[in-house]
């Protein structure tokens, strides 16, 4: 397997790395060369602002195929987020639900899914939106923002809104389980859901993960008491789940018990520590 990075040295082992940059075509050229089976396409913004998205987002799906890279594939995906979606009010969104109009980060990102779509060979290209990845053990610098708040003793601005997960070693065996349908009559196509069997206010997973942690919760973070792009919704994964994809972790306690099954305590020193989350 090959696997085109900015930096490859950060590629895990087992890839034959290529040095490329999607926003700007370097290494494409490379990449098309491969004539590849597979493509799997796990964008990330050029910037945290709009345009940074779109560079990172809508614009590298139209040079990635401009180069011709998606002309002989046989299945290709891509990983985009629930972000996309308008809901504000804590209800359950499916695959159908009204996305955004108003975020324009999010408005990148959809645009990036049609175009990947529309590249894509013979229906066979598939959008995963997941929701928010997490699953390294706590000391792990990406433990997520939700584990480090908790072990600072901090809680969300708003612990009523509505959060949504997916492990991130499910989100690896849906990216697995997509290429593998690829080549049978079940083949996957289209956007799917990729997000754990119980959304759960923000609180109650604080609470939750603050008990297994021996540590008290009482900070209130309200620095981040404006910010609403995050959405507050139930997210359905049932037509994921309808494909005969089976959750190794179905709900955020089978997940994060095992993310923390091997922390040691007392957590005291952990929780002084601070972090840019």
């Amino acid at each position: 397997m090959s696997a085109l990075r900015r930096n490859v040295s950060a590629l895990p082992h087992g890839f034959a790395p290529l040095e490329g940059d999607y926003t700007i075509d370097a290494g494409l050229h490379a990449l098309r060369d491969l004539s590849p089976d597979y493509i799997l396409f796990t964008p990330l913004p050029a910037g945290r602002d709009p345009a940074g998205y779109q560079r990172g987002y809508a614009e590298a799906v139209g040079r990635i195929a401009h180069q011709g890279v998606f002309d002989c594939v046989k299945a290709a995906v891509m990983v985009s987020s629930t972000r996309v979606y308008a809901e504000q009010q804590g209800v359950w969104v499916d695959e159908s639900a009204e996305l955004t109009k108003t975020d324009d980060a999010a408005l990148a990102i959809i645009e990036a899914e049609k175009r990947f779509l529309a590249v894509t060979p013979n229906q066979r290209g598939v959008v995963l939106r997941a929701s928010g990845i997490y699953g390294s053990a706590l000391n792990n610098p990406n433990m997520g923002m939700l584990l480090q708040r908790v072990s600072r003793g901090e809680r969300a601005a708003d612990p009523t809104r509505m959060g949504n997960r997916i492990h991130r070693d499910d989100l690896a065996r849906a990216i697995t389980f997509a290429f593998e349908r690829s080549t049978s009559n079940a083949a996957l196509n289209g956007i799917y859901n990729c997000s754990d069997s119980e959304p759960a206010p923000i609180g109650e997973v604080e609470t939750w993960l603050a008990q297994q942690l021996d540590l008290a919760v009482s900070q209130r973070d309200s620095t981040k008491a404006s910010i609403s792009v995050r959405g507050n919704r139930r997210v359905a994964n049932q037509r994921l789940l309808a494909t005969g994809f089976k959750l190794t972790y179905p709900t955020y306690r089978d997940g994060y018990a095992e993310a923390l099954s091997g922390i040691p305590r007392p957590l005291s020193d952990v929780a002084c520590r601070g972090s840019d989350a």
